[in-house]
């Protein structure tokens, strides 16, 4: 599989448009531009946003962001891609595993499945979930949330409510410990 047409294709002319409106730090892909053909708008994080500021500098409207030493654009970085996966000691990794991760990335810090979904351009939730991969890890967290929220559900439980206090047995109430003063 191929790397997406927006990203390898990606021209200056489309990242001046995002120097022009720095503060919003956005990507318009055209319909055709994505992998699944439709267009869609990209944010920029600021460390994106300044590695693009940097590969643009010298660079024409028409010029193509990702070009080989000639000059000519890059149209397939498979081998590179390898080879530069290889030399981080990490050989096998696809560039498409990024995308699995970012999915991953996002859903763990919080970012709502529809636009967890939006930014990866998943059309199906069937599809999104392959993406949304579940660990040990993910195992662990979940443990451990639904200990902490049984703990704080049980210590609500334990303190009584003034209003469950019957009346004529407030000396009662106070050796055991329930006396509190109504809620006003």
């Amino acid at each position: 599989m191929g790397i997406p047409t927006g990203f390898v294709r990606l021209n200056c002319s489309t990242c001046n448009a995002v120097k022009s409106i720095c503060c919003s730090r956005t990507i318009r892909l055209n319909p055709g531009e994505t992998k699944n053909g439709e267009g869609r708008t990209v944010k920029l994080t600021e460390e994106c946003y300044q590695l693009l500021a940097q590969m643009m500098k010298g660079r024409q409207a028409d010029e193509f962001l990702l070009i080989r030493e000639n000059g000519k654009p890059v149209k397939d970085f498979r081998v590179a891609w390898k080879e530069l996966a290889e030399s981080a000691k990490m050989p096998g990794l696809l560039f498409h595993d990024l995308r699995r991760s970012a999915v991953r990335n996002m859903r763990r810090r919080g970012v709502s499945e529809k636009v967890a979904m939006c930014i990866s351009g998943h059309k199906t939730r069937s599809t999104f979930d392959r993406y949304d991969i579940v660990d040990e890890s993910d195992l662990g967290d979940a443990t451990l949330k639904v200990e902490s929220g049984a703990k704080a559900e049980l210590a609500r439980a334990s303190v009584i409510h003034s209003s469950c206090i019957v009346e004529g047995q407030e000396e009662e109430n106070r050796k055991e410990g329930n006396a509190r003063k109504p809620v006003q």
